[in-house]
């Protein structure tokens, strides 16, 4: 399938799933035009940032840790009514949205700053887009319909192009590290500079997800299953 140059990433959350898979997955696509992450964590916010744009995930192989750096994402503290803006704008054109947070009932909190009520801002603001795919990733079988039920309780008229909630499965480790102790002795790379945490997540080579309803679309090298 050709790729179009103009994609839009969106993700909620930014721990190590998101960081360590969905957003490599994006940048090594060569499809996407913007990425923007979505996060309330204000010092990791002002570290990416002031990292310009960039951060590093360490990657557990067979026979080594290696760390690696990802460059030119955009980072939002969505706390802030700035950043809110930013963010729904590129939610009016995004292409694809991961959500990768704590749990589902993160889809609905804080009213109509919560990520439900965003999505659909998004959606309903949405025009010249094809498609938006919305992957979820917080480790429940039922999360795209849950979120999908949620941000549809939000809207008052249907988006004006094709939407589809998808599930997603990981089958590896990752997991923030945040001991000093721990963050030396295995010569962990911080997520980025003045952050005393690390991203560590195990090789991968897939994300798989249900099956879409676009043939021959995939993101990155993301898999269907039924």
């Amino acid at each position: 399938m050709e790729k179009i140059p103009k994609h839009v990433f969106v993700g909620f959350g930014f721990g190590p799933i998101q960081a360590g898979f969905f957003v490599p997955e994006a940048i090594g696509s060569g499809t996407f035009s913007r990425i923007v992450i979505a996060e309330i964590d204000g010092p990791l916010v002002n570290a990416v940032r002031e990292n310009g744009g960039s951060y590093f995930v360490n990657i557990a192989h067979k026979d080594r840790i290696e760390a690696v750096r990802m460059d030119g994402i955009e980072i939002l503290n969505t706390t802030l009514d700035e950043d809110q803006e930013v963010l729904h704008g590129a939610l009016a054109h995004a292409t694809e949205i991961v959500t990768s947070l704590p749990s589902v009932s993160f889809y609905t909190l804080g009213q109509n700053r919560s990520v439900a009520a965003q999505i659909a801002k998004g959606l309903h603001a949405s025009r010249g887009v094809p498609a938006t795919f919305i992957y979820t990733a917080e480790n429940n079988n039922y999360a795209a319909e849950i979120l999908e039920k949620a941000v549809q309780e939000k809207m008052d008229n249907p988006a004006h192009h094709f939407v589809q909630y998808l599930n997603t499965v990981i089958g590896k480790m990752s997991q923030i590290v945040t001991d000093p102790g721990t963050i030396r002795r295995m010569k962990l790379r911080p997520v980025a500079p003045g952050l005393d945490r690390a991203f560590l997540v195990e090789e991968f080579d897939k994300i798989l997800v249900s099956r879409n309803k676009i043939l021959g679309f995939k993101m990155g090298s993301s898999s269907d299953v039924d």
